[in-house]
């Protein structure tokens, strides 16, 4: 067999591909688009906003919220996820594709629910998710 060496046209595809190989090489591990990680991983989206005590409330008072997330059905489900806001009402769930209900408590004020869709790794901001007090609300005198 006569081995020549590449002329310029060929000996350039072979090195674009040889960089192109190295360079995937590198793509860091847990990456939704990197076909190594898993299709489970691959597929979450995120789902996140911000909840806020519309009354009576200061930056201490959002330790006391509690986000819940619900997956949407028939019947009520228990709840898949939990996790108190930071300091400035801000939540994130990891989920999969699917619809959710986020639920959103503290102690003396009204209960509030979001429901939202999310596709294969969508990002979904809820917004702003105000709870009403009690002594504001609808029965109030």
């Amino acid at each position: 067999m006569n081995l020549q060496p590449l002329d310029g046209f060929w000996a350039r595809i072979a090195l674009v591909l040889m960089v192109l190989t190295t360079a995937c090489e590198h793509i860091p591990t847990g990456n939704k688009w990197d076909p190594k990680t898993p299709a489970e991983q691959q597929a979450k989206g995120t789902l996140r906003g911000r909840v806020e005590l519309l009354q009576f409330a200061g930056k201490e008072a959002n330790q006391t919220i509690n986000v819940e997330l619900h997956e949407s059905g028939d019947s009520p489900s228990e709840a898949t996820d939990n996790q108190r806001p930071d300091a400035d009402g801000r939540f994130a769930f990891q989920v999969s594709p699917g619809t959710y209900e986020v639920v959103a408590t503290a102690p003396g004020y009204m209960t509030a629910t979001r429901s939202a869709s999310l596709g294969i790794g969508a990002d979904l901001d809820l917004g702003s998710i105000g709870l009403q007090h009690e002594s504001q609300g609808p029965d109030s005198v």
